[in-house]
């Protein structure tokens, strides 16, 4: 795979996602259109928290989704179709430390982040 520039303009990512970095059950997968989704993922089962997808698309990495479960569907034609190289898919457990946080709050924070930036949703949202 080629280098990839994260699509951030004045913004750093890491600032928007430190919320994320008590959640030490978490970890990420590369998939492309030619790959099995099953056999890449290394989603634990029954993953109840939330998930940052990213594209890899003409050189640069753009967030392209925030939730908590993976969109359904044919993911490889609309790669194809919107010039997506790969995605990096990021998934974080809710659970932390013996006590869990509703997914559903953990994505609304996120987003509100995202949005207040961007000034929009990711465009798979």
């Amino acid at each position: 795979m080629r280098q990839y520039v994260v699509n951030c303009y004045e913004f750093n990512y890491k600032t928007m996602f430190d919320e994320l970095e008590k959640y030490t059950n978490n970890g990420h997968f590369f998939f492309q259109p030619d790959h099995n989704l099953a056999k890449v993922s290394n989603v634990p089962k029954d993953l109840e928290g939330l998930y940052l997808i990213y594209a890899l698309e003409r050189g640069r990495v753009n967030l392209v989704f925030i939730g908590t479960k993976l969109p359904e569907g044919q993911w490889a034609p609309k790669m194809l179709l919107e010039d997506i190289e790969a995605l990096d898919i990021y998934w974080y457990a809710s659970e932390n430390n013996g006590k869990s946080d509703d997914p559903k709050a953990m994505k609304a924070e996120i987003l509100k982040v995202y949005k207040s930036v961007y000034g929009i949703k990711p465009r798979w949202n």
